[in-house]
């Protein structure tokens, strides 16, 4: 995760996560770069546990960190701590991968381009993954989970609040879009390559993403927000204005003015009222 994603997952401020970092309440991120840095569900753990003891009273800061402490001392005395060591180390092998492969492509990277950027032995590699298709697989899937958060309707009651929340998430689905895009491109040369071994897994891809859109589409339609429509339709058709939107468009108006016209066609329409 991000510390966006993290934030909203646990309902934290961002500023308040970087003040529990700094006040070593929370451990720091994993650094994939000068300027990347993800966070596991182990962050996302502690920041539950903190709100658990806070709500239990008035407690200083002190008394907070006392208590993180004990719990910290219990788990290294379990197993808890090298599942936790795993799960940062396989999030840190996909973000280093996903940049792999968005430099190299496909047939040119390769699992030892992944271990060597990383520092780690292969075999902390193969307890991972089975093999370069696999990791390069698990690459997509997260970016389609981060998008899926992304697109999520939690708290979106009426047409005012879905909006909200349209314009909260459009950024980050605007950040993502060109890496998925770039990585979706490269399956699609693999499969001309090796149309065998990839061509029914970019399909299932391409299926899975319309899949996202649909389940939210439908989610806006239960709870009354949009009216009811082939959700499906609809989602291959927001599928083909991330895709294109972005190349297309960027150049000639800004982020804030393209994703404000979007939510305006998605939700209002175009016909005169």
């Amino acid at each position: 995760m991000t510390i966006s994603e993290l934030s909203a997952r646990s309902g934290t401020p961002v500023s308040t996560i970087k003040f529990y970092i700094r006040e070593k309440l929370l451990m720091k991120p994993v650094k994939t770069g000068q300027t990347r840095a993800y966070y596991t569900r182990k962050h996302l753990g502690r920041l539950n546990i903190i709100r658990t003891i806070k709500k239990e009273g008035k407690l200083a800061l002190g008394q907070i960190k006392d208590i993180v402490k004990v719990i910290d001392q219990e788990r290294e005395n379990g197993h808890t701590l090298q599942s936790e060591r795993l799960e940062e180390q396989k999030t840190e092998i996909i973000a280093t991968a996903t940049d792999i492969f968005l430099e190299k492509g496909y047939d040119a990277a390769s699992v030892t381009d992944i271990i060597k950027e990383i520092g780690i032995g292969r075999s902390s590699f193969y307890k991972h993954f089975k093999n370069k298709k696999d990791i390069f697989m698990e690459c997509i899937q997260m970016l389609m989970e981060k998008e899926a958060m992304a697109l999520d309707l939690r708290g979106a009651e009426d047409e005012n609040d879905i909006l909200s929340v349209f314009n909260q998430r459009a950024e980050e689905i605007a950040i993502a879009s060109p890496v998925w895009k770039d990585m979706v491109n490269i399956l699609k040369a693999a499969t001309i390559s090796n149309p065998t071994e990839f061509s029914d897994i970019l399909d299932q891809v391409i299926q899975a993403k319309i899949e996202i859109y649909q389940k939210r589409i439908k989610k806006g339609i239960d709870k009354g927000i949009l009216r009811d429509f082939n959700h499906r339709i609809v989602a291959v058709m927001v599928l083909g204005i991330q895709d294109y939107c972005t190349n297309y468009l960027l150049g000639e108006i800004s982020k804030g003015e393209l994703i404000e016209a979007v939510t305006d066609v998605l939700l209002h329409g175009t016909l005169k009222k």
